[in-house]
């Protein structure tokens, strides 16, 4: 784990280094930028995996049935796997049956498991070789079916005193050069107990030299069909909205404030929750549309000042949209940021597409309107 978690961080810490140097020009800048962007996505993916499996052994994972299209959620893991396998000219194969297409169950998490059987296909596919998505429906009844997915690759193949290991945590299958194996070790093993939540296991047939399968069936809820997603809009525009930041992090909060300001807010920043209440305080009301709130703050944490600024005796006090902006990802962590008056979570590092998102669903589709032209404070 040392060695997985050091060796993106030498790669941002020694790509920075090097477009920090004098006299560098702007292609090998954006080069390192680009270097730095993907060990970070790296780590991330790292982190959480670890998250995962602690909240797995700890009893906080929990599944969260949502209705969804199979087909769409499909579409979208061939998208994200397709730039992996084009760079090894590896072809990957869709065999798709279904009588049903709209599901109730863990979209997230059934992604997760395929997402992980996919990359893991890729990584120990030769160039040239195919990978098979199968996903097929054994049986259906008025209100469940049993689905059954399969990821069947042309690749090394895991020898039989190996096949129990790789479900393992922290472990992979020997017999590949060591130094060329990145990973926790953690992907495997995560996936098969999220398809144990699932009523289900995950099974393996391999031959060295022929590749491999892993397979599962799950019984799923039907979902309710036709409910179509909204077309994608336009990029949204906040022209007129005021923000209010809460962060002690100065870095974290200059990254908030350029997002914010390009999509067209008037953006303020306070530096802990004590400060974020005597603003709101003194401000007239109606100021802020909405509060971007860290919760782990010095002198007043975020939940602390979220109650002071729900307790206080203005109407848009209690109707303001706070959302947490927060490191703390456990389903917990969440839980009692809404208990404490918030209205929604956003897990550091922030997804921009999911502040945008967030933000677009409590503002404007809120009811909230932009005020007059704002005055500076």
């Amino acid at each position: 784990m040392s060695h997985e978690i050091r060796t993106p961080m030498n790669g941002i810490i020694g790509m920075t280094a090097i477009a920090l140097q004098k006299g560098q020009g702007q292609e090998r800048i954006i080069d390192c930028l680009q270097k730095i962007q993907s060990s970070s996505t790296y780590l991330l993916g790292l982190i959480n995996d670890i998250l995962d499996m602690s909240k797995i052994e700890s009893g906080k994972m929990k599944l969260e049935p949502l209705n969804f299209c199979m087909g769409d959620m499909l579409d979208t893991i061939q998208e994200l796997i397709a730039p992996q396998a084009a760079n090894k000219d590896i072809q990957v194969v869709p065999e798709i049956s279904l009588e049903h297409n709209w599901f109730l169950a863990d979209q997230m998490r059934i992604s997760q498991v395929l997402i992980n059987l996919l990359g893991n296909a890729v990584k120990f596919t030769p160039v040239g070789g195919t990978i098979t998505l199968t996903v097929r429906e054994m049986a259906a009844g008025e209100e469940n079916a049993l689905v059954y997915f399969a990821v069947q690759d042309t690749g090394v193949g895991i020898a039989k005193e190996d096949q129990d290991r790789v479900f393992r945590s922290f472990e992979q299958a020997s017999g590949v050069n060591p130094a060329k194996q990145q990973g926790t070790g953690l992907g495997l093993s995560i996936s098969s107990r999220l398809v144990q939540m699932m009523g289900s296991s995950i099974q393996l047939d391999s031959e060295m030299g022929k590749g491999s399968t892993f397979s599962f069936s799950i019984p799923l809820a039907l979902g309710e069909g036709g409910v179509e997603q909204a077309e994608e809009q336009a990029e949204v525009s906040f022209e007129g909205f005021r923000v209010l930041v809460v962060d002690d992090n100065e870095l974290n909060t200059e990254i908030a404030q350029c997002l914010l300001e390009e999509r067209g807010f008037y953006v303020d920043c306070v530096y802990d929750g004590a400060q974020a209440v005597e603003r709101v305080s003194t401000t007239p009301p109606g100021t802020y549309d909405v509060i971007l709130m860290d919760i782990m703050m010095p002198v007043m944490g975020g939940l602390d000042a979220t109650r002071a600024i729900r307790a206080m005796e203005r109407e848009d006090c209690r109707s303001i949209p706070i959302i947490a902006m927060s490191a703390n990802a456990f389903d917990d962590d969440m839980k009692k940021s809404v208990e404490c008056g918030m209205n929604g979570h956003l897990s550091k590092p922030v997804d921009v597409d999911k502040l945008y998102e967030t933000l677009d669903k409590v503002v404007r589709k809120g009811g909230h309107q932009p005020p007059a032209p704002a005055q500076a404070l």
